[in-house]
């Protein structure tokens, strides 16, 4: 088969402020409102369904959540009904990620990616930046595994360069089977931590999980996955650089 590259955003988590820096004497209708209007700019209940009350699985230290009614993917809007700072999280899993990018295509008739729905957000009833977003690229059909690329980078004739090609020393860590790399870090796995490379066979992981892509895996010789999840200050970072796309 052939090789094929692909680079794109698995997952994102948003969250909406309020626009200016003063006090929100009603907090709660406030969020509703900014909640609405992004439904309506994102295209929302177009695109994925109707949003309803969610009970199971809200995010952590978030007193109200929305989801879609009967998706079968993980999608969230939640806010805390007094904590203001707190702000709006939207939260896009990468499978309603994937849904959203599918259907917005086959609505619209163009592709469309994290820069773009960004601007489509727009809007003066709430100021957002990302919190977190894992961006991936994709090597199908490449003589390459998680194994093969963690050896090289044990015995050295592999390097983690920086932006500036400079050597970078980097915590790497490995999760192994039978003596084999399924998966790599490079970074902490600290749950505060901003930046995490992890490298895996997708196509494994598709197959035993029967996940949402096991079609795609199932047609290819090989995919390996390179995931780089960027949170807190780097992920405002990117915020600001997508602005300017």
């Amino acid at each position: 088969m052939d090789k094929e590259l692909k680079v794109g955003v698995d997952e994102f988590s948003l969250v909406f402020f309020y626009p200016i820096d003063d006090v929100c004497n009603d907090w709660q209708s406030t969020a509703y409102s900014m909640i609405q209007e992004f439904i309506y700019k994102a295209d929302i209940e177009l695109l994925l369904g109707k949003v309803v009350e969610m009970r199971d699985k809200k995010p952590q230290a978030y007193s109200q959540a929305f989801t879609i009614e009967n998706a079968p993917y993980y999608f969230t809007i939640a806010l805390h009904e007094t904590f203001v700072h707190m702000g709006i999280l939207v939260r896009f899993s990468a499978h309603s990620w994937a849904v959203y990018q599918k259907r917005y295509f086959d609505f619209y008739g163009e592709n469309i990616n994290i820069g773009k729905f960004l601007s489509n957000i727009e809007s003066p009833l709430y100021r957002y930046r990302l919190s977190r977003i894992d961006l991936t690229a994709d090597y199908k059909n490449y003589d390459l595994s998680p194994h093969s690329i963690y050896s090289r980078l044990k015995d050295e004739s592999l390097q983690v360069l920086d932006c500036n090609y400079r050597h970078s020393k980097r915590k790497i860590s490995s999760v192994e089977r039978d003596l084999v790399t399924e998966s790599f870090y490079i970074g902490s796995r600290a749950e505060n931590s901003q930046s995490l490379l992890r490298v895996y066979d997708k196509k494994s992981e598709q197959i035993s999980n029967n996940g949402f892509r096991l079609d795609e895996a199932l047609q290819c010789d090989s995919w390996v996955r390179f995931e780089a999840s960027y949170r807190g200050n780097y992920a405002h970072q990117i915020t600001e650089q997508l602005e300017h796309i």
